[in-house]
C-alpha cells in the first residue's frame, strides 16, 4: 500500500475535535482551520500587546 495515509480519516477528524475543545475558546474564532482536500492548519495569532 504504497502512498496512503497511515491514519484513518475519521480517526483524524476524532483527534482535531477533541483538540479544538481544549484550545479554543467560544467566543474567539477557531484556531484550526479545516481546509476541505488537504487538511488542517493553524490560523495565524496576532502577539499580545503589552
Amino acid at each position: 500500500m504504497p502512498n496512503q495515509p497511515c491514519v484513518n480519516r475519521n480517526l483524524l477528524a476524532a483527534q482535531i475535535r477533541l483538540l479544538r475543545r481544549k484550545i479554543e475558546h467560544t467566543d474567539e474564532p477557531s484556531l484550526i482551520q479545516t481546509v476541505y482536500g488537504q487538511g488542517y492548519r493553524l490560523r495565524p495569532v496576532a502577539p499580545l500587546e503589552r
